[in-house]
């Protein structure tokens, strides 16, 4: 699998990309000496020079560094949606495939419902009765999240519980939490693990828009949708303060898909 995967240059050029995100931005206060909160006035809206390669902002903070520091923001909220939502999706889909019946009837309604709106206007609504803040933000974008690992994991259970080695355990006399989760789901995790990071560029570009909207991260933190947002009213003086966080935006979102594109081919799904 990984010959195949290390043969998929889209992929290995995926890698390279988020490899070299998470350099840069665990490592913004060693590549830049600018604090990404501190205003000067004296400098605001100058154009990427020496001083500042990217040009600074409305404040005269560095762009470079708030893009470097926005990027922690970023990793963290592709991630950490992407594990909560999984865990809880994958164990949903698991026990409602696996048990059956009633159990599969109510929890798949329950997903069914979620599924009936649109995941980021179900995210909107989440975020605006809780509250703007990226902890909000996060739980949101996992919750939306859900429904989508059950139904897959649901369905790659329901094959897998009918084949030989499975009803071998039966016959042992392994009990049902024993069959789930040591016999089932193992034989599942293919399709999961490569919708998990395809999903991980969903959670950058849902988390970007809702700070764009101004329900994410609060001034003065650093992040990418809160930047093009601020940028709007400076385009057509300052250009470098949309068009950098929104191509970080697009190259995040475009390595992390091509990872997702290589699994999948390699993994053979």
């Amino acid at each position: 699998m990984w010959r195949r995967f290390s043969r998929h240059r889209g992929a290995v050029a995926g890698v390279v990309g988020v490899a070299l995100l998470v350099i840069l931005s665990l490592g913004a206060a060693r590549i830049s000496a600018y604090d990404p909160a501190v205003q000067d006035w004296t400098r605001r809206l100058e154009s990427p020079g020496p001083d500042h390669p990217l040009g600074t902002d409305e404040f005269g903070r560095d762009v470079l560094t708030r893009i470097l520091y926005g990027g922690r923001i970023s990793l963290l909220a592709g991630i950490a949606p992407v594990v909560i939502g999984s865990i809880t999706g994958i164990a949903i889909g698991l026990v409602a495939g696996f048990l059956g019946g009633r159990w599969d009837l109510f929890l798949m309604r329950a997903m069914d419902v979620l599924l009936a709106f649109p995941a980021l206007f179900l995210a909107l609504a989440i975020v605006g009765s809780l509250g703007p803040g990226l902890l909000n933000v996060m739980l949101a974008v996992a919750l939306v999240s859900i429904p989508g690992y059950a139904r897959v994991t649901r369905g790659q259970v329901l094959s897998v519980r009918e084949r030989e080695f499975v009803s071998a355990a039966v016959v042992s006399g392994a009990g049902v939490g024993r069959l789930m989760w040591h016999h089932v789901l193992p034989n599942v995790m293919t399709p999961l693990v490569v919708q998990s990071t395809l999903n991980i560029g969903y959670a950058i570009l849902a988390t970007a828009s809702l700070s764009f909207l101004g329900l994410g991260t609060q001034p003065p933190t650093a992040d990418w949708g809160t930047m093009l947002a601020n940028a709007r009213q400076y385009l057509p003086e300052a250009w470098w303060l949309a068009v950098f966080p929104g191509a970080m935006i697009m190259v995040s979102v475009l390595a992390v898909n091509l990872i997702g594109e290589g699994l999948r081919d390699a993994l053979g799904r």
